[in-house]
């Protein structure tokens, strides 16, 4: 980034890392005391950080194997769940952080990157779920290695790559699907050549790191991989499934793309390795329960087209704007978590699907209005 061009972006981060710390407050704080939640996700972490430096075979697979976060929570002086929320309360900013920086590195305008990092922010499964439920630390940690090893990908730094995913391969699995996106970018940009070596070097560490943590940790507990694919990938005969990974992660801007479609299918045909990376996370998701949650990583390629959309198509338009980030805070609350949390499931519904409504509403008469549906020069939408 440009001297000017960085000085000018400096007040638009201050904005965004203002927002982050008010999303600290809007998304609140998880009773982890309550019965409400016996089976869930941070009972494992929650006991993995107790055992630390040690390790906690008892704990059930995968989470046994996710040790960086509670890792951290667990050495560090002071009362564990303490921990937790400060290094998820830490991980959030600097994950608000690096994704505007990263908006304005592939050349979405500060302005633009600063409003998109704020829909993000908005974004109540991707960024705020893991902000309630502070225990899931490797959820935002993960979102920062991955979006880090995007960017090392583009600057095409390995040795960084190969950091962050071996970082990546102790907090949560889905960052290893890096390693066929950073392949499938240097065959797309055609630099295998003169980078596959250095790429396929850098995985290696990811790999062993990978597999070294489940030779170490011999746990039993719980569904194997192969099992655990047995065992959810039938949901995805479900309807109610697809909507929520495919409209509910991404509400209240999930139809967007579709209204500028001949933008988006653009996009997807000059970055393919993007569009690989989506598919692949998708695919991940068949082998757990959770749906919206599971599909956080896509947020980074979602926004980044969202942010395409508002610098060529929003932008002009005060009154769109205004509309979407009203949609978006709406969008944010939810029934189960946050400070003030809806009353009931059926006023989340109501509340979400009217602001996709509204939303989708807004982007259509802006298309209608500019007729402006026919996409940018092609060279401007690789990353």
């Amino acid at each position: 980034m440009k001297p000017s061009r960085r000085a000018a972006a400096i007040p638009y981060l201050g904005i965004c890392l203002a927002a982050a710390v008010v999303a600290l407050f809007i998304y609140g704080r998880i009773d982890y005391s309550s019965k409400r939640f016996p089976e869930w996700d941070l009972n494992s972490y929650h006991q993995m950080a107790r055992a630390a430096p040690g390790f906690n075979t008892t704990v059930p697979q995968p989470f046994v194997y996710r040790i960086l976060g509670p890792f951290i929570a667990g050495v560090l002086p002071i009362p564990d769940p303490w921990n937790f929320y400060a290094l998820s309360a830490g991980a959030s900013v600097l994950l608000v952080a690096l994704f505007f920086l990263f908006l304005c590195r592939v050349g979405i305008t500060p302005l633009a990157a600063c409003y998109s990092t704020i829909l993000f922010i908005f974004n109540k499964y991707l960024f705020g779920f893991p902000i309630w439920d502070f225990f899931q630390i490797d959820d935002i940690l993960a979102m920062v290695f991955i979006l880090g090893m995007f960017w090392s990908i583009l600057d095409r730094k390995w040795a960084m790559f190969s950091a962050l995913l071996a970082l990546g391969a102790l907090t949560r699995e889905v960052t290893l699907l890096l390693a066929p996106t950073a392949l499938v970018y240097l065959a797309e940009r055609r630099l295998l050549a003169t980078d596959g070596v250095k790429a396929l070097a850098a995985i290696v560490p990811g790999v062993v790191c990978f597999a070294a943590i489940r030779w170490i940790i011999a746990s039993e507990e719980a569904l194997k991989i192969l099992d655990a694919f047995l065992v959810y990938s039938h949901k995805m005969l479900l309807p109610e499934t697809w909507g929520r990974l495919l409209i509910n992660s991404f509400v209240p801007l999930s139809l967007t793309p579709l209204v500028f479609w001949r933008h988006s299918w653009e996009f997807a045909r000059q970055n393919k390795y993007m569009v690989l990376f989506v598919i692949l996370v998708f695919s991940s998701t068949w082998f757990a329960g959770n749906n919206e949650r599971l599909m956080a990583p896509a947020a980074i390629i979602f926004y980044l087209l969202t942010a395409q959309l508002v610098q060529t198509y929003f932008i002009t338009s005060k009154m769109a704007l205004v509309l979407l980030l009203i949609c978006a805070a709406l969008a944010s609350q939810h029934h189960l978590y946050g400070t003030y949390p809806l009353p009931d499931r059926l006023f989340t519904i109501v509340l979400t699907a009217a602001t996709l409504g509204v939303a989708t509403a807004v982007a259509a008469a802006v298309s209608f209005q500019q007729r402006r549906l026919k996409p940018p020069p092609a060279s401007s939408l690789a990353i």
